[in-house]
């Protein structure tokens, strides 16, 4: 059934964000494929070190490919997780969705990131997951690090 769910949610957002860019940008023929987001780093603020690697992006084919790890280090938990729905939320902006696991428990997460600047100036990252203790959102501007935004148009 996760398969099956997982195979819509890739149709759903191929199609979604082929209606919200129209194929172009700045006059370009731009197809939404060849479309990523990384980025590593540290969060502000916080109570104790929130540390985080990811990428995740839409292949040339259109499939959804990506991961993520974050850890808080002021309670030890962790996630790891797959990229399976990937969004273009705005010319900065990316939503990532997946399946993973947090301290053992198999969740879901919801991670959207904004590059707002070179390198990681004022950028974001918003995560939301259930770990074992209950759901968790954990939120916050870059101390250290970088998201990038990566397009097929530059």
């Amino acid at each position: 059934m996760r398969a099956l769910r997982a195979t819509l949610v890739r149709a759903i957002v191929v199609l979604a964000v082929a209606a919200e860019t129209g194929g172009s940008a700045a006059g370009k023929d731009c197809p939404p494929t060849n479309d990523r987001a990384t980025g590593g780093g540290w969060l502000l603020p916080g109570g104790g070190e929130r540390t985080f690697g990811f990428e995740g992006g839409l292949r040339e084919n259109g499939s959804v490919h990506g991961h993520i790890v974050f850890k808080n280090h002021a309670t030890d938990e962790r996630l790891k997780g797959e990229v399976t729905a990937y969004v273009i939320t705005g010319t900065n902006t990316r939503r990532l969705q997946g399946t993973g696991q947090s301290d053992g428990q198999e969740t879901d997460f919801d991670l959207q990131v904004a590059d707002n600047g070179k390198p990681g100036s004022g950028d974001s990252f918003t995560l939301a997951y259930v770990a074992p203790g209950g759901p968790r959102l954990e939120s916050g501007t870059l101390g250290g690090g970088n998201i990038q935004i990566h397009t097929s148009c530059g």
